[in-house]
């Protein structure tokens, strides 16, 4: 079993202790951290506070019933998925249909067998273990999406989608936006005359360098403000909120054009490539 597996957390929901500690035994061997809830409140509890892999839940509780709780953890819809499993005595079939409705994707007739419980968390593990590398690969694509992929800057389409939000807010909030462009002088010449790839140099340089100086810069009061690119144009620009305009707006001027001399007096007599 791999060593990601230690860091699955069972959750086991049930009001009686005979059970709980039945489930325990089977599950005390694994490789699994075990919580335990005594009714459907506690495990809401447990289960915001500590957003287990797999929950194991009786159908009928003191306070709400298993179905009601797998409702619940279903509506928390921003977490990564959950794998419930339903115990019950009963075994109609219209009571089963009705805890996959409710958002169980499996169930378990008590008494249990341990080797089935075992079996059925397996298949649980097996899911959500998928689940999270799809959903790591969808956070990669979603990153890769509103990346600059020579630069490794927030690319256009990312750019659009914060500076939207920052200008609701400061619409909302009254308050004003300051904006630096970024642009290279003689680009094209540079592409003209040493190649694209020397234009390419000249970009990544150019951006590792602002990041790396740059990149840290805060607003008063405000979170980190991201530093865009367009590598076509070899512009980079930055959007923030100002909340207070003379003091900041001096302070960007004189960053800018310190850093505008900088990388003049720095490229004056070597390109980045030399």
């Amino acid at each position: 079993m791999s060593a990601e597996l230690t860091n699955f957390e069972v959750l086991v929901v049930d009001d009686s202790p005979v059970y709980r500690k039945l489930v325990e035994q089977v599950l005390s061997a694994e490789p699994y951290v075990l919580r335990f809830a005594r009714n459907g409140a506690e495990a809401m509890r447990l289960f915001l506070e500590h957003s287990p892999c797999i929950v194991i839940t009786d159908w009928m509780m003191p306070d709400f019933s298993g179905l009601e709780l797998c409702q619940r953890i279903r509506a928390e819809n921003s977490r990564l998925y959950t794998y419930i499993i339903l115990m019950t005595s009963n075994t109609e079939k219209e009571n089963l249909v009705k805890a996959l409705g409710a958002g169980a994707d499996d169930y378990l007739t008590k008494p249990f067998d341990p080797g089935e419980m075992l079996a059925r968390i397996g298949v649980g593990r097996r899911i959500i273990e998928l689940n999270r590398e799809l959903d790591a690969k969808s956070r990669k694509l979603e990153e890769a999406a509103r990346t600059d992929p020579l630069t490794g800057l927030p690319n256009r389409r990312a750019i659009e989608e914060w500076a939207t939000k920052q200008l609701r807010g400061a619409a909302r909030h009254g308050f004003r936006l300051w904006v630096v462009l970024g642009d290279i002088d003689n680009f094209k010449t540079i592409n003209d005359t040493f190649g694209h790839d020397a234009g390419d140099i000249v970009l990544k340089r150019y951006s590792e360098e602002q990041h790396a100086r740059l990149g840290h810069l805060r607003a008063p009061g405000r979170r980190r403000v991201p530093l865009g690119a367009d590598a076509r144009g070899g512009r980079q620009h930055r959007i923030n909120r100002e909340p207070v305009p003379g003091a900041v707006c001096g302070t960007v001027v004189r960053v800018c054009g310190a850093e505008r001399e900088r990388h003049s007096e720095l490229w004056r007599h070597r390109l980045p490539w030399e």
